[in-house]
């Protein structure tokens, strides 16, 4: 459950009356002239189809799933972006959206091992990892997602095209099903389609009940002169932690269990602003993963929630951005977090320590960086220069560095001589 902690701390209507039918209309006479036949559309590429399917497919699926008890642990990464481009656009060239899939498909290739099985579907590319469980492969699925929209980025093409949805799920298979399926493609997509409809019901079902019962905790924050610094950090309580981690055994990804924790937290934190003081009451900093804004669907569900409660409570709500990366955050970022300044009186980002001196401060334009002290504390003395040129790094940005769950008083002064700006201590 450590992991988890970690993870998370970071009416009636009228009958309308119905009008009399009319007569039905006199048919026109045939007309005996040719009408010319239309000028034939060329059909567009089914991205996806330009190779025949591995004839081999089906053995080693079979392998896969016979090593793992017949379960399949396997990824779908949906260019939905450029399924987009292609729908509404009839002057995008072929072209140029075979260019950007085939951008996708390379980086994808780089990351598979031989005994990872993929194949190219429509707009999408179909994934089985041979040796990783469903969280790990959900984990590398989002690392694989995330390289693949900085590669299309830097190709120059417009950002929609690397708007990307990765759903991982592991499938209970058998080896007749294998065996007997004309397209196992679809046999695998349809799978995955299926295991993400009972996932998303079986979260509808458990949030709904759990909303009215979930506990926040709320973490002030002091300055340096030892004043509250306008606002305090919502967290779950452990116990509301160790709840939400139940998701996970539902099959839900790491992801989706941290979409809907975002969700909740910013709901249940709404009630407490709007049952509060919003004139006199510090800001209250809720919680939402990068991951969230990252995928589009985990993206509109949580504009969703928001855009109701932020209507009345917008005022006295900040966001905390969760970056829990390693690496710093890719070309998309500025644009995604943008998507919040309607929604939020300001915002937030927390980050990692090994991305110490390798984030772009001015191009994440975010005025408060947040670090956890559990990361700190392990380098402070170490690496205490390195540290004090990453906080002179952020007030050069016009920035101010806040450090949250710190352990004591003691510790928080120590902190305040580096140059720390906001404590929070550990509740």
């Amino acid at each position: 459950m450590s992991k988890l902690v970690s993870f998370f701390q970071h009416g009636s209507e009228s009958p309308v009356p119905v009008a009399a039918e009319p007569p039905p209309p006199t048919p026109e006479p045939e007309s005996t002239a040719v009408s010319p036949k239309p000028d034939p559309v060329p059909p567009r590429k089914v991205f996806g189809k330009r190779k025949p399917v591995n004839p081999d497919l089906g053995n080693k699926l079979s392998d896969i799933a016979e090593k793992n008890s017949g379960e399949l642990v396997a990824s779908r990464f949906q260019m939905v972006g450029l399924n987009k481009i292609l729908e509404k656009l009839a002057d995008v060239s072929d072209d140029t959206a075979e260019k950007a899939f085939l951008v996708a498909e390379k980086t994808l290739q780089a990351h598979l091992t031989e005994e990872d099985v993929y194949e190219p579907h429509e707009f999408s590319f179909l994934v089985c990892f041979a040796n990783l469980d469903s969280a790990q492969a959900a984990q590398k699925a989002k690392q694989i997602e995330a390289e693949i929209q900085e590669k299309i980025l830097s190709e120059g093409f417009d950002a929609e095209y690397s708007e990307i949805s990765t759903e991982t799920r592991t499938l209970k298979v058998s080896g007749e099903e294998l065996s007997n399926s004309d397209d196992l493609l679809n046999l695998i997509a349809e799978k995955i389609v299926r295991e993400t409809d009972r996932v998303k019901k079986g979260l509808k079902i458990w949030s709904s009940k759990y909303l009215a019962i979930c506990e926040i905790d709320l973490a002030p924050v002091i300055s340096k002169s030892q004043r509250g610094a306008g606002f305090r950090l919502a967290k779950f309580s452990k116990r509301t932690v160790a709840d939400i981690g139940q998701l996970l055994k539902i099959g839900a990804s790491p992801m989706e269990v941290a979409a809907e924790a975002d969700c909740m937290m910013v709901r249940r934190a709404s009630e407490i602003v709007f049952q509060g003081d919003r004139e006199n009451d510090p800001l209250m900093v809720v919680d939402v993963h990068y991951s969230t804004l990252s995928d589009q669907s985990h993206r509109e569900k949580y504009m969703a929630a928001c855009r109701p409660i932020t209507e009345v409570c917008a005022n006295s709500l900040m966001a905390r951005i969760i970056y829990s990366a390693d690496k710093p955050p890719n070309l998309r970022f500025s644009g995604l977090v943008s998507k919040l300044d309607s929604l939020f009186q300001s915002r937030i980002m927390q980050i990692k320590t090994p991305q110490l001196g390798s984030v772009d401060l001015q191009a994440c334009k975010i005025p408060v960086i947040c670090m956890n002290f559990r990361e700190i504390e392990p380098v402070m003395a170490r690496y205490q220069q390195e540290l004090q040129k990453f906080i002179q790094k952020v007030h050069a940005c016009r920035s101010r560095l806040l450090v949250d769950d710190v352990s004591d008083k003691e510790t928080g002064g120590k902190l305040f001589e580096l140059g720390v700006d906001f404590v929070s201590l550990r509740t």
